[in-house]
């Protein structure tokens, strides 16, 4: 309920700031990257990064004769580890909304920074065997508000290539007595190109 909120919170701002913006449009956004975690203590495996994908929605308004504006991008984001040299591999599906103020330096670049909001819709384990094991038990903490920054570049007006980091600033669980890991965080790196639907 409360990310259905969200999300429609998200819709009433871009309605209402669509009529003021001096440029408005929706797009499609699919990235590809890396993704780890950050932990305390000492884990019994080596942790690794991972393949991390993401697709998103863009809602983009740039404010009228202004160098600013903002994004909300409603979509999926693929993160996890991979432990003890690919013999695991922890995956976390999240529904997840960043909310970015834009900075346009040129009409080419833009540098986006802002919140991430995400939602864990399943944390899973799949062993090289392609066996599944569902961690929803031990990873029960279902929100996660990240911190994301990025810059991309117009290559031209309908589609974009950018880069973007994405660090968590909430905990994912306390402890995780299999890793032997407290205080996990998750953390990626993404290139993503940014199609232009319609404005």
């Amino acid at each position: 309920m409360k990310f259905k909120t969200l999300l429609l919170f998200c819709f009433f701002t871009i309605l209402v700031t669509q009529g003021f913006s001096q440029d408005f449009y929706t797009g499609l956004r699919i990235g590809y990257g890396l993704a780890g975690v950050q932990t305390e203590g000492s884990p019994q495996f080596d942790l690794s990064r991972r393949p991390s994908t993401n697709i998103a929605l863009v809602f983009n308004n740039r404010f009228k004769n202004s160098a600013f504006g903002f994004s909300i991008e409603p979509g999926y984001h693929l993160k996890g580890t991979r432990v003890d040299d690919s013999e695991l591999d922890y995956r976390f599906n999240f529904l997840s909304t960043p909310v970015l103020l834009d900075l346009y330096p040129t009409d080419k670049i833009k540098i986006s920074v802002g919140p991430e909001f995400s939602y864990l819709m399943s944390p899973k384990n799949r062993f090289n065997d392609t066996t599944k094991v569902d961690l929803t038990g031990t990873y029960t903490r279902k929100w996660e508000v990240a911190g994301t920054v990025g810059v991309s570049f117009a290559l031209d007006y309908f589609v974009n290539f950018g880069l973007r980091y994405t660090k968590g600033f909430t905990d994912m669980v306390a402890l995780d007595p299999a890793l032997d890991t407290r205080n996990l965080r998750n953390e990626s790196f993404q290139f993503f190109f940014l199609f232009k639907i319609a404005n």
